[in-house]
C-alpha cells in the first residue's frame, strides 16, 4: 500500500500540471484566437423520398438536403448542389441546383438549401446521392467548400 500512494500522488500531480487556468479573457467570455477562427462545413444529407412533397402536392420526389454551416456569420452563401443516380457506365446527374443568396433574415450560422429535388417516374430501385459545392464570404473574404458527398449511397424506389 505504501508503494501505491506515491505512484497515485504523482499521477495526480501530473494531472494538476497538465491543467491551465483560464485567462482572463477566456472567463469573461471574449473569443480567443483558437475560437475566433472561422470553423465551417458543409453537410451533405442523404437522399431521400420527400414526405412532404408526397403528402402535400401528391408528388413522388427524391431530394438531398445541404446546410452550410459554421461558428461565425458567412454571408452571401451560394450552395450549389446535384442530385445523382448510379448507373453503368456513368452516373446520370440531375442540376445543378443553387440557392438564392442567403436572405438577411438568415442567422447566416446554417444557410441550408433545401427544395431542390428530382421527380420520380416508376418505383424501380435506384440509388441516388448528392454532391454540394459551396463558397461564403466570410471574414472579409470568400471561403469555399469543395466537392462534397452524401455520407451514403441510398436505395430508394425512384426510377426517372
Amino acid at each position: 500500500m505504501k508503494k501505491v500512494l506515491p505512484v497515485i500522488s504523482l499521477l495526480i500531480l501530473s494531472i494538476i500540471g497538465q491543467l491551465k487556468p483560464a485567462s482572463a479573457s477566456q472567463s469573461q467570455g471574449h473569443p480567443t484566437p483558437s475560437t475566433s477562427k472561422p470553423n465551417c462545413r458543409l453537410e451533405v444529407g442523404d437522399a431521400h423520398i420527400s414526405t412532404t412533397i408526397l403528402k402535400h402536392r401528391n408528388i413522388n420526389v427524391v431530394k438531398v438536403n445541404v446546410h452550410s454551416i459554421c461558428n461565425i456569420l458567412q454571408e452571401k452563401v451560394q450552395i450549389t448542389l446535384v442530385i445523382s443516380k448510379s448507373q453503368l457506365p456513368t452516373d446520370h446527374n440531375y442540376g445543378p441546383f443553387s440557392n438564392s443568396l442567403a436572405p438577411s433574415t438568415s442567422s447566416g450560422l446554417d444557410v441550408s438549401l433545401l427544395d431542390k429535388y428530382v421527380v420520380c417516374s416508376n418505383r424501380k430501385p435506384t440509388e441516388w446521392y448528392g454532391t454540394a459545392s459551396a463558397k461564403a464570404f466570410i471574414g472579409g473574404r470568400w471561403l469555399y467548400a469543395g466537392k462534397t458527398r452524401s455520407k451514403n449511397i441510398r436505395l430508394i424506389n425512384c426510377g426517372t
